[in-house]
């Protein structure tokens, strides 16, 4: 919902717990165009390294800062530009990619960013040229069946942080929602309780999450899941402060058909409260 009491907020002051919601996130609409350059190896069956070059141009519809974000009952549309360099190492050895029931998944990304540029309707002299930031970017996945049985038994683990002085390009913050790691933009993280996706002005973000799925009898499974979020700029907020993190949980049901997976998801989250959401076929 829009804010529409306006407050003075100082950079020193502490948000109200209830303003953009328990965990400063707030939704946004986003279009992004990425031109990617990299070189890759496929030699190995289980590990995928890759080194290259990125441009990204994006679009939000969003509150450029936090001490104008009070004065506004609407959103501030925002075109970012930025180039990188990335280093990627993946490692995938799980034993098939539809519903897996052994098995690894992670991915570690290294990114530098050595030109960004921001152009709104607000104009901020602060946000059009950003400072140049480095990213990091972590995600695990394990696959357990204990005994080969139906039950498997998904822990996982996202993490994402921006290390950069001062304010930095607005199409870099920190996102989550939905249940796939960059299905709508690449620093999205998966939170179970969101549909679509929201914006956190922290610097640093970390879900942990685990999944229980049940295989009920064939094709039809049963899967219960929980994540558990924290966010922060500092180790003081990342750590001690609770009112920057928040639980999500959910129960789906799925069908392995052959045009991929059919699922409906009810879920809950101090986000968002309860929600649905129903999918057909592979995610892209």
């Amino acid at each position: 919902p829009p804010i529409v009491k306006e407050m003075d907020l100082h950079d020193d002051d502490n948000l109200p717990h209830n303003y953009m919601k328990s965990c400063g996130t707030y939704p946004i609409r986003i279009t992004n165009n990425i031109v990617k350059l990299y070189i890759s190896q496929f030699y190995s069956r289980n590990i995928s390294p890759s080194l290259g070059v990125e441009y990204q141009r994006s679009k939000m519809g969003m509150f450029i800062n936090i001490k104008e974000a009070s004065k506004y009952a609407g959103t501030i549309d925002s075109l970012s530009r930025n180039a990188a360099v990335f280093g990627r190492l993946a490692f995938d050895n799980r034993n098939k990619t539809v519903f897996p029931t052994s098995g690894l998944k992670t991915e570690l990304e290294l990114k530098y960013r050595f030109y960004t540029k921001d152009e709104s309707q607000y104009k901020d002299p602060s946000l059009i040229d950003a400072p140049r930031n480095a990213e990091i970017l972590c995600t695990l996945s394990g696959y357990i069946t204990p005994g080969g049985g139906s039950l498997t038994i998904i822990p996982q683990f996202y993490h994402r942080s921006i290390i950069c002085d001062g304010q930095y390009n607005t199409c870099l913050f920190n996102m989550l929602g939905g249940l796939e790691q960059g299905r709508y933009s690449h620093q999205q993280m998966p939170f179970v309780g969101i549909n679509g996706v929201q914006l956190t002005f922290f610097k640093n973000m970390s879900i942990a999450r685990c999944d229980l799925r049940w295989n009920l009898i064939g094709k039809h499974y049963l899967t219960g899941m929980v994540n558990y979020l924290t966010t922060g700029d500092s180790i003081n907020e990342y750590f001690l402060r609770g009112n920057h993190s928040c639980w999500g949980a959910g129960l789906q049901y799925s069908y392995a058909s052959k045009i991929g997976p059919i699922s409906i998801d009810a879920h809950w989250s101090e986000l968002q409260k309860f929600g649905v959401y129903i999918s057909a076929g592979h995610y892209f």
